[in-house]
């Protein structure tokens, strides 16, 4: 490159540097501008310098990007170099788009895995992803496993992020809740006559009159006369009669009680339940 491009390239990182330092979070407006890795590295000669480790930018040029991150076309970014806008630090090499992260892949022999917020990321030049963080901020996504879905949202803080890949949409479904009452009922226990027949044989005695002749001993003279008319001698007789009387006493004892029976009732109804229907693309179960 010769010294004219070399002097707009200085008079471009001069003005966009002023704006980084007075902004924690370079914002350009509709574009984004960003060195190509290799032009980066002719102006590093010119400059003579081999890193600006200090100062905060994001230098414009030759490629065009969009800072909003609607153009990006997600599956282009996997086995791409990412690197930090800051402070122009290696994030390692893109391996996987999440919901809400992207993760990178650093070392050969002992790799590191880094899950960086997708809400922090600028803007992709076709071989570098570039996110709005340092070295610094990259240690604090170091991590084993992806993080949680609420656990990334700090970071969302504007309308500018891009959307997130996946949509959770919740299928709603009714379901059955099955509540038992207790309700009261009475039983009646009635007591009734019942008339019967008892019969008691019962021993009964009487006296009856009995006539015995017998001879006198020896005759003997009496005053008295025999009757004249017809004369009636009355003799007691006595006898034993049945008298009847009823007395109650407890024949025996009826006992109620009460005791708990289970049964099994089934109980059915109509519930409705929602399921989606993705047209263009495939379900994944």
């Amino acid at each position: 490159m010769n010294y004219i491009n070399f002097l707009f390239i200085d008079l471009a990182f001069t003005w966009f540097s002023a704006v980084t330092l007075m902004k924690s979070q370079f914002r350009t407006g509709p574009m984004l501008l960003i060195l190509t890795r290799e032009t980066r590295s002719s102006y590093y000669k010119f400059r003579g310098l081999e890193k600006m480790q200090d100062i905060k930018y994001h230098m414009g040029c030759l490629i065009h990007m969009s800072n909003t991150n609607e153009s990006i076309t997600w599956d282009d970014i996997i086995k791409k170099e990412a690197r930090g806008a800051v402070d122009d630090s290696d994030f390692g090499e893109v391996q996987e788009l999440g919901q809400n992260y992207i993760l990178t892949q650093k070392g050969m022999v002992s790799k590191e895995k880094f899950y960086i917020p997708k809400y922090l990321v600028q803007g992709f030049d076709g071989n570098t992803l570039w996110f709005n963080a340092s070295k610094s901020d990259l240690e604090g996504w170091k991590r084993d496993s992806a993080p949680d879905y609420n656990e990334y949202t700090q970071y969302k803080k504007s309308e500018e992020v891009p959307a997130d890949v996946e949509t959770r949409i919740p299928l709603i479904e009714e379901r059955l809740n099955v509540s038992k009452s207790t309700s009261t009922s009475e039983a009646t226990i009635t007591k009734e006559p019942v008339t019967e027949t008892k019969t008691v044989e019962v021993p009964v005695t009487h006296e009856e009159l009995t006539i015995e002749r017998r001879p006198a001993g020896e005759p003997s003279t009496t005053t008295e006369r025999p009757v004249q008319s017809k004369t009636d001698t009355k003799v007691q007789l006595s006898k034993e009669d049945v008298q009847v009387t009823k007395d109650a006493y407890v024949k025996e004892e009826v006992v109620v009680k009460k005791k708990p029976v289970t049964e099994t009732r089934t109980v059915s109804d109509t519930v409705t339940s929602e399921k989606i229907d993705v047209s263009g693309s495939k379900e994944e179960g």
